[in-house]
């Protein structure tokens, strides 16, 4: 049953999956299952769910009544949570961190499942994983434990639980209604206050304020550090104040001054000007800020021969991000882009340029900056490059034939609109009494014997990689 358990729980509702991709998360054959998912459909019929078959495409679940799936699942489930090849690793972290008691090398084997040789591999890639929170895992005597500054500790937790399936309440939050009761009381708080955060910020949010919680609650707390000083918006500080006097009733956990800064700086720092009210022109920080986009500036125009150094707009722009960057490097928070892997793809060259600022921050602030952080900045740089972009005067010429100046006009549209100010087309019949003068490049379908004052480009009447590669060479060699 626990197997049909994690079947269901890996089926969508939205997309088809196919039972290939289910054996491998479950390590099982293929045939398994198929007579796993007949079980379940079977076992739908009187549990408001259906398993909807689809040749070539898998599987998708279809839920008629949720109070009936809800029974079954209340009734059946397993109290471990479905643990699969891509998580295993971030599980075995947080079984050593948040169980009760040490657990040695058998009780880590047993909770997911595997062989001897595959606990060491699992073990050795958590040690990997825990790297980059600069954390440590340990094999005492007494078990194994994981080593760290308790802001990594919590940043590691926070992360797990933000970016896996690991359910957020598990174990340290057993109680459902608690839960769904601090959801509720900060919603409250914040509307109170005319605080709006998008649904993703809040559940950052979310989960940072409930490993807190559960630090607290095992006396993890957080150690006293010098914070620098922060003018907020007064709403800001007001929301903590009375967050922690609901906690403090709720949970009879008494947050610290330390605590309650932490929680200031993670609501600030996870949040963009234009959604939020709040004054960070402090002092220090606006130095700070200035300071490292000076430097992060002179470093690009001196590594990629740019001069970024005359775009106000972007000294601004960029001068403005920092300042809760800062904050969230200084204090351990995290914050996603989930246009990563596109900015990466798309704009690779401002990407690059922006990476120039990991070795800055972590010279400055003794932090390493994730691939999310930085492909904020190189959004702003990204926007730079397209205000700076020289646009050219193009001429094409052609030998005419049904259509052809209509297709090389869409295709010089779609792929060159942004590096073309003005677009001509000439006739071959027609370049004896055509003006170039103020052509910046020409391009030909034909090879012209003809010399004219700039050497036109050979491209195919109808355009084709190469032809396309060519041209956006063209554009941006300057």
């Amino acid at each position: 049953m626990e197997r049909i358990l994690q079947i269901l729980e890996l089926l969508s509702e939205k997309q088809y999956i196919t039972a290939k991709s289910l054996a491998k998360d479950l390590e099982v054959s293929d045939k398994t299952i198929r007579n796993d998912i007949k079980q379940l459909k079977e076992i739908g019929v009187n549990y408001g769910f259906s398993v909807d078959s689809k040749a070539g495409y898998g599987y998708k679940l279809i839920v008629n009544n949720r109070k009936c799936l809800k029974i079954f699942t209340d009734e059946y489930s397993s109290p471990k949570l479905l643990i699969t090849n891509n998580n295993r690793v971030e599980y075995i972290i947080m079984e050593i961190l948040i169980s009760e008691k040490k657990l040695s090398f058998n009780d880590l084997m047993d909770s997911i499942y595997v062989s001897t040789s595959t606990m060491y591999n699992v073990l050795d890639e958590a040690k990997h994983f825990l790297k980059k929170y600069s954390c440590q895992i340990k094999n005492s005597t007494s078990g194994y434990l994981i080593i760290g500054h308790e802001y990594n500790i919590r940043r590691c937790i926070s992360d797990i639980l933000i970016r896996t399936n690991l359910n957020i309440y598990y174990r340290f939050l057993k109680n459902d209604t608690a839960v769904n009761n601090i959801i509720e009381e900060l919603k409250s708080i914040l509307n109170k206050h005319g605080i709006h955060l998008t649904e993703f910020r809040s559940y950052n949010f979310l989960i940072y304020l409930f490993v807190s919680v559960y630090r607290n609650q095992q006396f993890k707390q957080l150690p006293f550090t010098r914070f620098p000083a922060l003018d907020t918006h007064l709403a800001v500080s007001e929301v903590i104040q009375e967050l922690s006097d609901y906690l403090k009733n709720y949970w009879q956990i008494d947050f610290s001054f330390i605590e309650q800064v932490a929680l200031t700086y993670q609501l600030i720092g996870i949040k963009n000007s234009s959604e939020f009210e709040i004054n960070l022109s402090t002092k220090s920080l606006e130095e700070d800020s200035d300071n490292l986009t000076d430097e992060i500036i002179t470093t690009i125009d001196k590594k990629f021969n740019t001069n970024f150094g005359i775009d106000k707009k972007l000294i601004s722009d960029l001068r403005q991000h920092l300042i809760p960057m800062i904050i969230r490097a200084k204090f351990f928070i995290t914050i996603d882009n989930p246009l990563l892997e596109t900015i990466k793809s798309e704009y690779a060259i401002a990407f690059d340029m922006a990476r120039s600022s990991r070795v800055i921050f972590k010279k400055k602030y003794d932090r390493t900056i994730s691939d999310d952080e930085i492909s904020y900045i190189a959004l702003i740089i990204q926007l730079s490059l397209e205000r700076n972009r020289k646009k050219y005067n193009v001429a094409i010429i052609y030998q005419p034939s049904s259509g052809i100046d209509y297709i090389l006009r869409y295709k010089f549209n779609e792929y060159f609109n942004r590096h073309i100010k003005n677009l001509k087309f000439y006739k071959l019949s027609e370049i004896d009494s055509a003006d170039f003068k103020k052509i910046d490049y020409i391009f030909s379908t034909v090879d012209l014997k003809k010399t004219l004052n700039l050497s036109p480009i050979l491209i195919n009447p109808v355009l084709t990689s190469d032809d396309i590669t060519t041209i956006y060479n063209v554009f941006n060699s300057n």
